[in-house]
């Protein structure tokens, strides 16, 4: 990736980061290592951050973003939306808590938005 300097990089991590285990496991310092890692002056970066609000891991990404002049986009409020989810739609109560096709959809507007 860093060989192929592409021109535009966005990043989705941190959905299934157990808050618990975001201290424990130096959530912060890794993934400023990784925005380290993949910068370059000819890729522009973008960080989506949680789907869910409340996420431990989308504030430290938020932190971490601005300390690296990163741009951070929030989709907290996408996923207060009940019908950007998948209920009703799955019989598994985890599974259908995730965005469903309109849930994507906003996702990704909401990603296009800001590129």
């Amino acid at each position: 990736m860093r060989a192929f300097e592409p021109e535009l990089l966005i990043i989705r991590v941190g959905e299934n980061v157990a808050g618990a285990t975001v201290e424990e496991h130096s959530f912060a310092t890794h993934f400023s290592r990784l925005l380290d890692y993949l910068h370059s002056p000819l890729t522009r970066i973008v960080v989506a951050g949680s789907f869910w609000g409340g996420n431990p891991a989308t504030d430290i990404m938020r932190w971490v973003c601005k300390a690296h002049n990163v741009r951070f986009l929030s989709l907290a409020k996408l996923g207060d939306e009940l019908d950007n989810r998948a209920i009703g739609q799955h019989q598994n109560p985890g599974v259908a808590n995730h965005p469903n096709d309109k849930g994507m959809l906003a996702i990704a507007n909401a990603i296009w938005g800001t590129i």
